[in-house]
Formats: structure tokens, C-alpha cells, sequence
């Protein structure tokens, strides 16, 4: 008997060709908008940040870190950017910022040894001892005859036998409580793959860095959303996602086999339109990259991002209220009559 043969229309080849070629042309469309707004965007980058150094010389140092800023966040190519700004917030000894200015430059530039000790400050400061010591160990890996790196790590083991050992008391209830979302790691790694930016990473459209309500739009990173900005959703690429030539968000835990979803993801699973010569076609750095996703999601990190956006977008539509914490019942809900207040923990 012979076995059945699955046949295969003529039509369909032509139908994947059709695509492949409706891709390319979409992507060179927008390839040469992206130019054009990446372009404009590195120049008013640069004159940020030279007007940052001037309030710096002038002493007006606020300004000047917020001119580097968003410096930074224009172009994400410039190292000296985001390790200017990260060296200024730690003297201006705002410790949040440190965090992610430097953060950014290690981003471009894993072992860049100068922004990872100055978020180790950052951290040390702050009183997130452990988190500090990842850093000061990735310093001396980087350079094992670093003598800095050496007493910081020697430093913060003490400063971590002598934390266990303090009392709850009032006056560091607040430290003891620093001390409990102390799980920060050394991402990146310093022998990760750097980010590579270039005009395909840039977006040309407003649309496409649409926030939203935080929580990623199914329709925008699979068929196109028709809502544009005014949907509640979000347009915009995170932590979780890779914006792609045709300005979509690739889900990051699919580009190194990890998601859990499948087709029920909100974002795109889809290589076709991202470039050739990214980290996701190199198995190395594949490998490297899904292990600092393994090790984030041990340290709470991801489900602390989403719990955060979820509540500071909760609070700024309902009026400050926190939709997590329990309501009260009041003697009208005891009584079967609906709750006079604005906002009954109901839809």
C-alpha cells in the first residue's frame, strides 16, 4: 500500500515569496524614515549634551543631569552619555538614577569598569550591599589586579555580616526594608554581547513609543493596532522585548526559547522583519543572554517591573487608590446598599 503523499499548492509558494518580498519593501520604507529621524536625533542628542556641561561649569548641576538624560535617551549609542550622567547623580547622590544611567552605559559597554564601580557606589549607598558586591565582583573578574575592586568586595562582606546582625528597630525599620529587595544583579554580564544600536533599532513614529497603560498591545506587535496612540495599550518596546525593522516587539524569552506563552503572547514571535546579524542568531550569545534572563527571574526582577507599572498606572488613573490593598466594607455594603464613595474596589 502505498503511503499518502501530503501535496503542496503551487499557490502557497508564491503567497510565502509574496510576504517575504511585502517585508522587505516595508522595512526599506521604513529604514529610510529611521535614518532620518536617527540622524536628527544624534545631532539635538549632542547639543543636550554640550548645554549639559555648561550648567555643569555654571554649577547648576539639576539642570545639567537632566540635559543628560535626555541625552542619553536620544541616543543610545553614546557611551559617554549615560556615564556622564551617572557619575553626576552619584554626586548629586541620587541613587535611583545612578541606578539606571549607568545601567544604560554597561548596556553599551559590559566592561566598562567606570560605570559598573559607579553603580557599585550607587548600590553601596543605598545601603543594597549584596547587590553591590555582584557589581564589585564583576570588577575583578574584569581586571583581576584591580586592588579597589579587592577592599570593596572585602568591604561589603563585612558590611553584610554586620547587617544580619542589627535589630529591627524604628530607626533602620526602613533600611531592614531596603534590605529585603536587595536581589539586584550584575546585568549585563560583563562578557555579554553589547547592545548594538543603530537607525534600524530607531522608531519613525510617535505611535510606535506609545505607552499606554504599560501592559503590551496584542494587535500593535502581531496585525497592527488601528487605535494608534489613543490606544490604552502600550506601543513601546521594554525590558521583555526587542523592537524589530518593522517597528514591532519581539518577545525576548522567545528569542532564546524560554516563553512560556506561545500564541497567547501579547508580544510578536516572529524573526522575520529583526536583523541578520543581531545576538539571536548567534547560539553563544543566545546562551548568555537566557541565562541572565533565568538569574533575573529568580531575583523577583521581572515580576517587581510588572507589579510597579501595574500600580503606578492604577494610581494615577484612580486617584492615588491602590487597587491591591483589600477594601473596607462599609455599613452600606454590610447592608446590600451600593457604596456611596467613587471607587469600590468593583468594576
Amino acid at each position: 500500500m502505498t503511503p499518502e503523499v501530503e501535496q503542496t499548492s503551487p499557490l502557497s509558494s508564491f503567497a510565502v515569496v509574496d510576504d517575504c518580498i511585502t517585508t522587505a519593501s516595508k522595512i526599506k520604507a521604513r529604514l529610510v524614515a529611521r535614518k532620518l529621524s536617527w540622524d536628527e536625533n544624534a545631532a539635538t542628542a549632542m547639543e543636550l549634551f554640550y548645554t549639559g556641561n555648561d550648567l555643569f561649569h555654571a554649577g547648576h548641576y539639576d539642570q545639567a543631569a537632566d540635559y543628560y538624560a535626555e541625552a542619553s535617551a536620544l541616543d543610545t549609542t553614546e557611551l559617554i552619555y549615560p556615564a556622564t550622567w551617572a557619575a553626576l547623580e552619584l554626586k548629586r547622590h541620587r541613587y535611583d538614577r545612578v541606578e539606571i544611567a549607568a545601567t544604560l552605559a554597561l548596556k553599551i559597554h559590559p566592561r566598562f569598569m567606570s560605570a559598573r564601580y559607579v553603580r557599585l557606589q550607587g548600590r553601596k549607598a543605598s545601603g543594597l550591599y549584596k547587590s553591590a558586591l555582584q557589581d564589585a565582583r564583576a570588577c575583578l573578574r574584569i581586571n583581576p589586579e584591580s586592588i579597589d575592586a579587592e577592599q570593596e568586595i572585602h568591604e561589603l562582606e563585612l558590611m553584610l555580616q554586620n547587617r544580619v546582625q542589627l535589630a529591627p528597630t524604628s530607626d533602620n525599620e526602613n533600611k531592614h526594608f531596603e534590605f529585603q529587595s536587595d536581589n539586584l544583579t550584575d546585568h549585563p554580564h560583563e562578557n555579554e554581547v553589547p547592545t548594538k544600536f543603530s537607525a534600524e533599532d530607531w522608531s519613525d513614529t510617535e505611535d510606535s513609543m506609545h505607552v499606554g497603560n504599560d501592559i503590551p498591545c496584542r494587535y500593535y506587535n502581531h496585525n497592527g493596532c488601528a487605535r494608534g496612540e489613543h490606544c490604552k495599550f502600550s506601543h513601546a518596546f521594554d525590558v521583555f522585548s526587542v523592537r524589530d525593522r518593522l517597528g514591532q516587539n519581539i518577545c525576548l524569552f522567545y528569542l532564546v526559547g524560554i516563553c512560556k506563552f506561545g500564541g497567547r503572547c501579547n508580544y510578536s514571535h516572529s524573526k522575520s522583519a529583526l536583523p541578520e546579524d543581531g545576538w539571536w542568531n548567534e547560539p553563544e550569545a543566545v546562551r548568555q543572554k537566557a541565562e541572565s534572563l533565568e538569574s533575573l527571574g529568580k531575583s523577583g526582577f521581572f515580576r517587581q517591573e510588572i507589579v510597579k507599572k501595574r500600580k503606578d498606572w492604577w494610581r494615577t488613573t484612580n486617584k492615588g487608590r491602590n487597587p491591591f490593598q483589600k477594601q473596607k466594607k462599609t455599613k452600606e455594603r454590610r447592608g446590600g446598599i451600593p457604596p456611596t464613595s467613587e471607587y469600590s474596589g468593583t468594576k
